[in-house]
């Protein structure tokens, strides 16, 4: 929408605002999983991981939404083969669901263990956990460790089944805000209700 406006008398731009704003609607580059993903994306979901690395390339946020079953953990997975950092990586998800993070990103990528970050014995040292690759937690812990993962930067922060927050009012979405990351990524399976 912004791009509409770049040629309009109306609107007064800065010049670095104006040709990111070009670069950025100027389309979306293809970006195919890293060798390190083991699997085959249909072609939706390869839309989708290019979609995720347009929005990561550019420093924007955005939700993955689509019906429940087709592949938002795989394309999450395979968005996730292609980054190159020194910074971890966070997956928030009902507790129900961080078993099959673990089992899938084993399935899918292999090189990246998860650490599943719950139950009693959970780290509780900031550094320790952010020495962690790919974190893996439930909304319950988020909000029990918020002060613990607030002390942590992440290069991705990725929200599985994020219609836990969309009542802004919530101590999980208050939590949720409170996390530092370079991007934000919500899924949801349920977008026509969200």
């Amino acid at each position: 929408l912004l791009s509409s406006w770049a040629d309009s008398p109306h609107v007064r731009w800065a010049d670095s605002l104006k040709e990111k704003v070009l670069q950025i609607s100027s389309g979306i580059e293809k970006a195919p999983p890293d060798s390190s993903f083991q699997g085959e994306l249909l072609p939706y979901q390869q839309t989708g991981v290019d979609w995720l690395s347009h929005l990561h390339r550019w420093g924007l946020s955005g939700l993955l939404a689509d019906e429940m079953g087709l592949g938002k953990t795989v394309q999450v997975l395979a968005f996730f083969s292609r980054l190159r950092t020194k910074l971890p990586l966070l997956i928030v998800a009902p507790t129900s669901l961080l078993l099959n993070w673990s089992r899938e990103c084993s399935r899918f990528l292999p090189a990246l263990s998860p650490y599943i970050h719950s139950g009693p014995d959970r780290c509780q040292d900031p550094l320790e956990l952010q020495s962690f690759p790919l974190i893996v937690t439930s909304y319950a812990i988020l909000r029990l460790d918020e002060a613990i993962f607030g002390q942590i930067l992440f290069e991705a922060i990725v929200l599985d089944e994020s219609q836990a927050i969309k009542n802004h009012q919530t101590q999980t979405a208050r939590a949720a805000l409170q996390l530092r990351s370079h991007v934000r990524f919500c899924l949801s399976g349920t977008p026509i209700e969200n």
